[in-house]
């Protein structure tokens, strides 16, 4: 078994392109910092690996807030 943690940061760092932008460019950003649970499960030559991993944002400006959330699930044979 094993713990961890994942940060992320995103910038936009241009402008949106489309219409003429009336309230702003809106160059977004986002951040997020949460933990990472991992399992191994040696089975001779084959492995079953499974990881969860929950990213809720942190600071969020011009974009949808949300959490990420995601499963992994691998047989190796």
């Amino acid at each position: 078994m094993s713990l961890g943690a994942e940060a992320f940061w995103l910038e936009q760092v241009t402008a949106d392109s489309g219409q003429r932008p009336i309230l702003g460019d809106f160059k977004g950003r986002t951040a997020g910092i949460g933990p990472v649970l991992g399992y191994l499960l040696p089975m001779g030559e084959q492995n079953f690996v499974a990881e969860l991993r929950w990213l809720p944002e942190i600071e969020t400006k011009n974009r949808l807030e949300g959490d990420y959330l995601w499963l992994k699930v691998v047989y190796q044979f």
